[in-house]
């Protein structure tokens, strides 16, 4: 009876890691789920943080909507990508301009989901 229990907890770990695997978001999944996330933080804070004149928060939201494709170009292009089969991790160091901050992200890639969990500022 041990033995048939261990078989099957064995048989568990090796299903799981299989679906582990299988479910470990690529580097497109993971330029999609960030070029969403910067253009909500914009629209929502950045935008709002401007002004207060309701025309040109509209104006400052279409702006981000019209600049998004070069958005997802700029993620493509500063992200590296550390593949462990199980899970990922994606390095994102983010700018605009020269004159605009970088921002620094950390963000794990498992079970087909993202947690982004280390954002800084850099100076």
């Amino acid at each position: 009876m041990n033995n048939f229990v261990s078989k099957i907890f064995q048989f568990g770990i090796l299903v799981l890691l299989a679906v582990l695997v299988v479910t470990n978001p690529g580097a497109d999944k993971y330029e999609l789920y960030a070029s969403e996330r910067l253009t909500t933080y914009f629209k929502k804070d950045l935008c709002s943080q401007t002004t207060e004149i309701k025309e040109i928060q509209s104006t400052c939201r279409i702006f981000i909507d019209t600049i998004r494709p070069q958005l997802k170009t700029i993620l493509t292009k500063n992200t590296r990508q550390q593949n462990f089969l199980l899970f990922s991790l994606y390095y994102t160091d983010f700018s605009l301009s020269p004159v605009v901050p970088e921002y620094n992200f950390t963000t794990l890639g498992i079970v087909d989901r993202f947690f982004t969990y280390q954002s800084e500022q850099s100076e």
